[in-house]
């Protein structure tokens, strides 16, 4: 026997992955790219909006409500001279005689409010279905491993 020790022919074993570039993981790739984007837009807009920066599309523009002043008689109600009402309210007058009517909230304020609200739904939207395709992409980038145990049946 040769004095001299035999050494075994080990090899290290690399931790990393191999990376795969299938048609699915390209896919996933894409589909995460487009959910990220749908989402940074959707925030980047409200964001806009909320800070005054941009306008929301005005797709409402509808009269703010009013509320009728009831009167014994019917008489039409006029404010007195030098009276003045609050900041925000305005008395309104049909032209049929019917009794004034009084706005609490003027209707610029009342549309802008009813356009951001729909505004930001809809961007909340865009966003949530950002998330379904980026989860989707995530889907189809991981690598899905399936082992199969056998069973000896005995007979």
């Amino acid at each position: 026997m040769p004095d001299s020790p035999i050494t075994p022919d080990i090899k290290p074993q690399s931790d990393k992955k191999s990376f795969n570039l299938s048609g699915d993981t390209i896919i996933g790739y894409v589909l995460l790219a487009i959910g990220l984007l749908f989402i940074f837009a959707a925030t980047y807009m409200v964001y806009g909006v909320l800070t005054g920066g941009a306008k929301p599309p005005q797709v409402y523009n509808v009269e703010a409500p009013s509320f009728q002043l009831p009167t014994d008689t019917g008489q039409i109600l006029e404010l007195p001279e030098g009276a003045t009402l609050a900041a925000g309210l305005k008395l309104t007058q049909d032209s049929n005689q019917s009794p004034p009517g009084i706005k609490l909230i003027p209707d610029e304020v009342f549309n802008g409010s009813l356009n951001i609200g729909l505004y930001y739904l809809a961007m909340m939207f865009l966003a949530s279905s950002g998330a379904k395709i980026a989860g989707l992409g995530v889907k189809m980038i991981k690598d899905i491993k399936v082992q199969i145990k056998e069973e000896k049946l005995k007979i």
